[in-house]
């Protein structure tokens, strides 16, 4: 896709969706403490206008232990919680099934208004989610991320 006529300048019409669900089971990219969650991988520049979380039930469990909370961002690399900062991941008041992930406070079934969340970053700054304190060892999670080219190539697609 080329700049075209405007230069860099984009209309609401360049926004695309991409959409990836991940199955955590505690594992390097999936749940285990202290990996990253690799949602989605970046080419060029891109401005990202919101990103969203469904879930489908989360459980979590420390190493060999109990049941019990951690928490889990979302952003960058280079800004772990660009987008949502360090959640509580409970699976009993947060981040139950049907919960919406754009908050540090998951809401259920529904969100009145996206705040106004833009980002403009360059190649290898994959959206990520950072897993804290305890593996997430069950569960479904979606991201869902509006976006757009900024520069010639610019591209996000699922990790």
């Amino acid at each position: 896709m080329g700049l075209g006529d405007n230069g860099p300048l984009r209309n609401a019409e360049d926004y695309r969706v991409a959409r990836k669900e991940i199955t955590f089971d505690g594992t390097a990219g999936k749940g285990l403490v202290g990996s990253n969650v690799v949602w989605f991988t970046v080419t060029g520049m891109v401005e990202i206008q919101w990103c969203i979380g469904q879930v489908g039930a989360v459980q979590l469990n420390s190493l060999g232990g109990p049941p019990g909370t951690g928490t889990l961002n979302l952003g960058f690399i280079s800004n772990p919680g660009a987008f949502v900062g360090n959640t509580t991941v409970n699976g009993t008041t947060n981040f139950v099934v049907g919960a919406i992930w754009v908050s540090i406070t998951p809401t259920l079934f529904s969100v009145a208004q996206l705040t106004g969340m833009k980002f403009g970053f360059s190649n290898g700054q994959n959206v990520i989610s950072v897993v804290n304190t305890n593996n997430v060892i069950a569960g479904v999670l979606t991201m869902i991320c509006r976006w757009k080219p900024f520069s010639d190539g610019g591209l996000l697609v699922p990790a």
